[in-house]
């Protein structure tokens, strides 16, 4: 990082002086964290449930 930062700028690279980033992640997370639950739960769901396919009667043996 260069010494001689000019006055007014922040040499951080990650500066969030507003304090929107934080806000925005976690809401993001929080969304994303509701979706894969509940692609969770339809995946678990659909391994308890039996199929009711039945075959057309030409097809029966």
């Amino acid at each position: 990082m260069p010494e001689d930062v000019p006055p007014g700028l922040t040499p951080f690279v990650f500066s969030d002086p507003l304090g929107k980033r934080w806000p925005r992640l976690r809401i993001l997370l929080l969304i994303t964290g509701v979706l894969v639950f509940l692609g969770t739960v339809l995946f678990v769901e659909t391994l308890f449930i039996a199929p009711r396919m039945t075959a057309p009667f030409s097809l029966r043996l």
